[in-house]
């Protein structure tokens, strides 16, 4: 009982010193951010990656695409901004999972998993997943996302910022080559 007590208050007297202001936050967040990214693109390969890129280019529009009006036997109103998103990450799940067993295979070249350098999968990694923040963000609405931290408004969840993501993530597409002994 006492050294619970005097653990609880240590661990309190260590909490209280410590001192960091929410843009201090930020930054640890923005570097835990990158360093799961380039853990999340090494585990998949640039093969996986592209195929996800594809997936989430192809759901996107079609999510966006989706005539809610016309399809009032489904939902009599639009569906709320969850449901958007669920749709959204269901298409691209199965674009994953169909994409490698398509005809399409040989066209976009993904038989394997895909060689790459380091620095490629960085890039990778962070373009797809600010990608991915920012086209679940460009379904929420204005309640939720002004909610969220200021610095993920400003880079995630604006269409500036969106357009930026997709662009980047399609010159990633474009010009990174294949490694030598990919070809």
């Amino acid at each position: 009982m006492f050294i619970t007590a005097l653990t609880d208050a240590a661990s309190q007297n260590l909490l209280d010193n410590v001192n960091l202001t929410p843009s201090a936050w930020d930054y640890i967040l923005i570097a835990l951010l990158v360093v799961a990214s380039f853990l999340y693109a090494f585990s998949l390969g640039k093969n996986r990656l592209m195929v996800i890129n594809l997936g989430a280019f192809i759901g996107y529009v079609l999510t966006r695409a989706i005539p809610w009006d016309s399809i009032s036997f489904l939902a009599k109103n639009k569906p709320s901004p969850s449901f958007e998103v669920f749709i959204f990450l269901a298409i691209i799940l199965a674009i994953f999972f169909l994409l490698p067993k398509s005809s399409l295979t040989s066209a976009v070249r993904i038989r394997k998993r895909g060689n790459a350098v380091w620095w490629q999968l960085l890039l990778f990694g962070v373009g797809q997943v600010g990608m991915l923040a920012a086209m679940v963000g460009s379904f929420l609405d204005t309640k939720s996302i002004s909610a969220l931290n200021p610095l993920a408004q400003d880079y995630f969840f604006n269409d500036l910022w969106l357009f930026i993501w997709l662009a980047f993530n399609l010159l990633l597409i474009l010009f990174l080559k294949k490694r030598k002994e990919d070809e």
